[in-house]
């Protein structure tokens, strides 16, 4: 089980930041900046890949090769290790609010999990109001959730917008 941060800016929009590494980060730096707007996260991340590869590519030498190499790993590192920290301040700045901390296997949860504790006015979910994820098929596909029918991007077991179960619990 992994932790997530919930975060909801003032339109209502939430999002899960998972706590720790993260791969994503890690393995596409600059374009992973990019898609959570981290603006100069990115312009190192393009900047610094850019300089190696001219650098490189211009003195045509094993030892600047390695040096770019070992670089780029060294940036990637950083991003993995520091990168949803760098979201989360960067939602901050951009007026999201720090709605608290749950546990969950994937961010779609996360946020479902949170909703579900919001109405019922806990501050953390219990172990047994947690749906267990069905494998899906065909015959499952939900595409708008009964209950608010807010569209459902498949697979879920929460409507993320109201909490809703969208599967029943496995017995």
């Amino acid at each position: 089980m992994k932790t997530y941060s919930i975060y909801e800016n003032p339109q209502g929009e939430r999002l899960a930041v998972k706590q720790g590494w993260s791969w994503p980060a890690f393995l596409f730096v600059g374009i992973w900046a990019l898609v959570k707007k981290i603006w100069w996260a990115a312009t190192l991340g393009f900047g610094v890949g850019i300089l190696i590869r001219i650098v490189s590519a211009a003195s045509h030498s094993i030892a600047a090769s390695l040096t770019g190499f070992f670089l780029s790993l060294f940036l990637s590192i950083a991003f993995g290790a520091y990168g949803n920290e760098w979201w989360r301040k960067s939602l901050v700045s951009r007026g999201y609010d720090l709605k608290g901390d749950i546990g969950a296997p994937n961010q779609d949860m996360a946020i479902a999990y949170y909703l579900k504790t919001e109405k019922q006015g806990i501050r953390e979910a219990k172990e047994e109001d947690r749906i267990s994820v069905p494998s899906w098929n065909a015959g499952q596909r939900i595409s708008f959730c009964a209950n608010c029918g807010h569209k459902i991007d498949v697979p879920s077991a929460f409507c993320t917008q109201c909490g809703f179960a969208l599967v029943p619990k496995e017995a």
